[in-house]
């Protein structure tokens, strides 16, 4: 019988080699189709920023309080 120490350390390893070979399956696609993903990943970054830049803008309480009342309808 396999004590549950050596349970733990086994499937720890096999967690392990899992993600490195999932990782390494990961980097090999986007490496081959970084030119299409490309622009996605820099819409998707500068959309960010402009949200992220409108969040930061001091805004009065009602206006929260509005969008608050929508985000809860």
């Amino acid at each position: 019988m396999i004590s549950k120490r050596k349970k733990f350390l086994l499937r720890s390893v096999a967690t392990a080699i899992a993600l490195a070979a999932i990782g390494a399956a990961v980097k090999m696609l986007v490496t081959d189709h970084w030119p299409s993903i490309d622009p996605l990943v820099s819409t998707a970054w500068t959309w960010t920023l402009a949200a992220l830049a409108w969040v930061a803008q001091p805004i009065t309480a009602p206006l929260w309080l509005l969008v608050a009342a929508f985000v809860a309808a």
